[in-house]
């Protein structure tokens, strides 16, 4: 009996990954300014592009929870009201179109004290911040997504994985 439960588990575990993998540009990355709480850079990461058509859910792992939304915003704007979130790993965004400069997202703990912030110049249509970065496991955290170009960013969805 466990042993048919086990191999059932699996075999919906393995349908769900087969289902949701990601394709990924070839030879494309981003790139992340990762910034601390004092907005100093202490890092640079370089990821693969990832291309999402429009037949594709973007799942890209196995989280316990999503929230998901839209925004339109010139300046900054707060993910669900500046909900917190519990051990988050990614925050997606899907942009309408190009956007006009350096777009990011600033991440406060549960108890409102900034963590940094983590920005890309980039222009891929599909950016999935690595929030996990400056938000450790064992907190809670919110986001609040900015623009430091002109003109208005127009996310089509977006995703908080946590």
């Amino acid at each position: 009996m466990k042993l048919k439960f086990i191999l059932g588990f699996f075999a919906i575990l393995t349908l769900f990954f087969i289902g949701s993998t990601p394709s990924y540009a070839a030879d494309e990355t981003i790139t992340f300014d990762v910034y601390d709480e004092n907005d100093q850079l202490v890092d640079v990461i370089e990821e693969p592009v990832v291309e999402i058509s429009d037949s594709e859910e973007p799942i890209f792992s196995i989280m316990a929870n999503s929230y998901y939304f839209t925004a339109s915003f010139s300046s900054n704007i707060w993910i669900k009201n500046r909900a917190n979130f519990r051990n988050p790993q990614n925050v997606d965004t899907s942009l309408s179109g190009r956007y006009p400069g350096p777009y990011g997202i600033r991440i406060y703990n549960s108890k409102n004290v900034y963590q940094g912030r983590i920005e890309t110049r980039d222009a891929a249509n599909w950016i999935s911040f690595p929030v996990s970065q400056r938000a450790p496991r064992g907190d809670s955290y919110n986001f609040q997504l900015y623009n430091s170009g002109s003109g208005k960013i127009v996310v089509k969805e977006g995703y908080v994985y946590y």
